[in-house]
């Protein structure tokens, strides 16, 4: 079994992970309406060794692009499903850049309808789809709105973490100057400070919808 604590590996036998997108791809086709109902959400990630392991990895562009084309392909197959429930819905693909292995297809429907409006913050400045992926043709068809990949930290549990000795001051300084956003928020056990890092930028695809 692999080490999902190490990702670092060669990668070997291409043409049977092509078939393994195949595989994946054609489960996840089919948009299950019995467990959608049920959750008011579905989502499909990235489920293939080696770049779904807990330490994620970044495939080579040739192969990005096949998995990006089988992404497209749910969220197509998804998109005629969820049109014959006469409803609104939501429905987008997740293209996170540099974290490609990140990326994934989201829908909601129903009491959840607007569950993912606010899950990303949106990008403070205009920025080019990637090149190195823009030139699927069915890239095109979609509109891309690009948001912030960011990683949220929490001054308590810094604080926490320097008194146990698993994070240094130096560290911790480091956050807090590369955060591009810091404010107070009321939680369970009260108010605590969060900072905000950007780690990449995250493309929130969707086909216009026709009236």
């Amino acid at each position: 079994m692999a080490n999902p604590f190490v990702n670092k590996k060669k990668v070997r036998g291409w043409k049977r992970r092509i078939r393994e997108v195949e595989e994946w791809k054609r489960n996840y086709l089919n948009l299950d309406f019995e467990e959608l109902n049920l959750s008011q959400r579905k989502y499909v990630k990235i489920w293939l060794d080696p770049w779904s392991r807990l330490i994620k990895r970044t495939p080579p562009v040739w192969f990005s692009r096949i998995i990006l084309q089988a992404l497209l392909d749910i969220y197509k197959a998804w998109y005629e499903k969820l049109e014959e429930l006469g409803e609104p819905f939501y429905l987008k693909i997740w293209l996170f850049n540099p974290n490609f292995s990140h990326s994934q297809v989201v829908c909601a429907i129903g009491d959840a309808l607007h569950y993912y409006d606010n899950t990303f913050d949106k990008g403070t400045y205009k920025k080019d789809f990637p090149a190195n992926l823009s030139n699927i043709p069915d890239v095109r068809l979609f509109d891309w709105e690009q948001c912030i990949d960011s990683n949220m930290y929490w001054e308590s549990e810094l604080q926490e973490n320097i008194a146990d000795g698993y994070e240094t001051i130096a560290n911790y300084n480091n956050i807090v100057r590369r955060s591009y956003e810091r404010g107070q928020m009321k939680l369970s056990y009260g108010d605590d400070t969060f900072y905000k890092i950007k780690v990449g930028d995250i493309w929130l695809g969707s086909v216009p919808k026709t009236n």
